[in-house]
């Protein structure tokens, strides 16, 4: 019993003591090491957990927050390139447009008194006839406009292109200048020559031929062909090509020469047809 005493009585004086020298401490602020150093020590155990969260928890917010730019960039690109396309594509219509208008005044480029005097319908080449792609094309007006077999049909500078060989409903076939078997009366454009001959398409060649000049009309190379209007078939005027080359023909009794044609038919993309002249 008397033990039991002693031990408590220890326990409760050592008790007792920490709570004097706390309550020391407390009044008249001393400063021991130890307990600075522990005090020390949690702070900077605690500083550090603390920094590691926070530094772990920013990245995770830039992760975060770069995916969400990433997004934002993605989608801010794509409405760019897509803007971009409708613009690249609103300028190719505007020079497509330009280029139109620069072909159909070229076209409408012919002898007054033709404008004045014909009755002109536009159409599209919709694409060549099969079986015969260097001599026949197929154009975007037929009887339902008034179209009729035999019309002449121009194309850039007034430029004689063929004629109407078969008119549809809708769509008609022209027969090129170029085809063989296709023929014009045409003649020198110089007023001091007005040699005359007829022009032929040539198997093969995409040059023209004209024939049945006399052996003794004034023609030489650089001169422009016109039609001559004579057959009633075509207005006179009507600009062919230029000559390159002339040379003797039929044993000397007349002359021929080679034309330089002014048309590419494969590059053609609208034409004019002559209703009335």
């Amino acid at each position: 019993m008397l033990k039991f005493n002693k031990r408590k009585l220890g326990l409760t004086t050592i008790i007792l003591l920490l709570l004097l020298v706390v309550l020391v401490v407390n009044i008249f602020d001393y400063e021991f090491y130890l307990f600075r150093w522990l005090e020390n020590g949690v702070y900077n155990l605690v500083a550090f957990f603390i920094g590691t969260v926070e530094n772990v928890a920013n990245s995770i917010h830039d992760f975060y927050q770069s995916l969400f730019r990433a997004q934002e960039l993605l989608q801010e690109n794509r409405a760019l390139r897509r803007e971009i396309s409708e613009l690249m594509i609103y300028n190719i219509s505007l020079r497509e447009l330009e280029q139109e208008n620069n072909r159909l005044r070229e076209m409408l480029n012919l002898e007054e008194d033709l404008l004045v005097n014909s009755s002109l319908l536009g159409a599209r080449k919709v694409g060549f006839v099969p079986g015969s792609w260097e001599d026949r094309l197929m154009i975007s007006a037929g009887t339902n406009d008034g179209v009729e077999d035999r019309m002449p049909v121009v194309s850039y500078g007034g430029t004689l292109l063929g004629i109407i060989d078969n008119a549809g409903v809708s769509n008609s076939q022209v027969k090129l200048i170029t085809d063989p078997e296709f023929s014009v009366g045409a003649r020198v454009e110089r007023e001091d020559s007005r040699a005359s001959g007829i022009v032929r398409g040539q198997p093969g060649n995409e040059n023209l031929r004209m024939e049945r000049i006399g052996w003794d009309a004034d023609i030489s190379p650089g001169d422009k062909i016109v039609t001559s209007g004579v057959s009633g078939d075509y207005p006179r005027g009507l600009p062919i090509g230029r000559v390159i080359e002339i040379e003797p023909a039929s044993y000397g009794l007349s002359q021929a020469a080679e034309i330089d044609y002014n048309l590419d038919s494969r590059t053609i993309e609208e034409v004019f047809i002559l209703l009335d002249f």
